[in-house]
């Protein structure tokens, strides 16, 4: 019988400062330091396993031993002394729902959506003198997520919806260590998300019929339809999750000005567009690390994991990891070719959630490209291309900025 070894420990009381300060290299440096793969350590208040490199991520998408964590936060019902959430569904009532509310067909629709706003807001910049591409991106892609929800939304108050929307993203949510708590800004957007769906209760605003805000308004759970907290919880969830993608896509213009060469590759080489998307999200800082609970106890390299346990995987130190990636501080879409491993992909059944999101961010990035490559020129501004690690979503200090926009008929 082999010996059960006892996992590493970080000695600090509470690393909820250091993971702050440190980022998206607090599992990294850990792991160096300790010299070890997996290591314990507390985070505001917690007990958690953290676990970097290919055998980790490998056993941690085991869907046997893992339980993965829902990114929709549990809101109290009003009406009981219980937690509603989308985990309140059964595992039918929740596949139904997300695959309703994010159908290929709806997903489709996102994205014819966002390709011709990207037309028109192009002749807009065009007439500027200069623009930073986040911002608009932001705004952009946030009017595009409203259209599509069945939202209406004026143009005065679309920079303060993109800016709330964007603010209320937090990257340790779906690792079970909530960070911020932005009470102002989330009963704010609350405030504005259910005054909607009174207006669609009361027919005071007709969206469309598959409009995203139509079908959670319809939807019924045990012949009942949801409450008004956990349908505007799910709105706003789903909203959250597209104008995240304003981050992404920001990094992925920046890919595409840092490496020219990709227009003649994308005309020579079949697939090179998803190799493209797939190096951007392992290059560039996205998500930090994603959480799961352990769902039986078991034993992984000698290290026992008890029922319930908390862990994290570390997103951006495997995305790096020498041992798995060729020179990974080298942006090169070809390594792709031949690989199928995707560490940032979750695939579990389970994760429906997650999986469509997924969805969502690979076919927005999808149109990006092709939008810069075929109807679009532009002249980048002197500036410097620095982001920091040390913050939780990162974004280039000067948000990327363009000038001489040319639309490309």
């Amino acid at each position: 019988m082999s010996m059960v070894k006892q996992i590493p420990k970080d000695l600090s009381w509470d690393n909820r400062i250091q993971l702050m300060l440190e980022g998206y290299l607090f599992v990294q440096n850990r792991c160096n330091r300790l010299d070890t793969d997996v290591f314990q350590t507390k985070l505001n208040g917690k007990n958690v396993i953290c676990m970097n490199g290919k055998e980790a991520a490998e056993i941690f998408f085991d869907e046997e031993k893992f339980e993965p964590l829902n990114n929709i936060p549990q809101l109290p019902n009003k009406n009981t002394n219980e937690k509603m959430t989308i985990n309140s569904l059964d595992d039918q009532m929740c596949e139904q729902l997300c695959n309703e509310l994010l159908s290929s067909t709806r997903i489709s629709e996102l994205n014819s959506l966002y390709f011709t706003r990207l037309e028109e807001q192009a002749k807009y910049w065009s007439n500027q003198e200069q623009i930073i591409v986040f911002d608009e991106i932001k705004k952009l892609i946030t009017r595009v997520a409203c259209h599509w929800a069945g939202i209406p939304i004026k143009d005065e108050e679309l920079s303060e919806r993109a800016n709330d929307l964007y603010a209320l993203v937090d990257p340790f949510e779906s690792a079970g260590l909530k960070q911020r708590d932005n009470k102002r800004i989330q009963n704010r957007v609350e405030s504005w998300i259910q005054e909607v769906f009174v207006q669609v209760w009361k027919e005071e605003i007709h969206p469309e019929p598959n409009a995203t805000i139509t079908q959670i308004s319809n939807f019924q759970q045990n012949e009942k339809l949801l409450s008004v907290t956990l349908a505007t919880n799910l709105l706003i969830q789903i909203l959250k999750m597209i104008v995240l993608n304003a981050n992404i896509i920001t990094f992925e213009v920046l890919a595409t000005i840092q490496h020219q060469e990709y227009k003649r590759k994308l005309y020579d080489i079949d697939q090179y567009d998803d190799w493209f998307i797939q190096e951007v999200r392992r290059y560039f800082p996205f998500e930090p690390f994603i959480g799961a609970k352990v769902r039986k106890e078991f034993t992984w390299e000698g290290y026992r994991f008890a029922e319930g346990s908390l862990v994290l995987l570390d997103m951006y130190g495997t995305n790096h990891d020498p041992r798995i990636w060729y020179n990974p501080d080298l942006f090169w879409p070809e390594r792709f070719k031949d690989s199928e491993m995707l560490p940032y992909v979750r695939k579990n059944h389970n994760s429906y959630w997650k999986m469509l999101s997924e969805k969502v961010t690979r076919e927005l990035m999808k149109t990006t490209l092709y939008f810069l490559t075929n109807h679009i020129n532009f002249e980048v501004v002197d500036q410097d291309f620095d982001f920091s690690l040390r913050k939780i979503p990162t974004m280039l200090k000067t948000g990327l900025i363009l000038k001489n926009i040319k639309t490309v008929q």
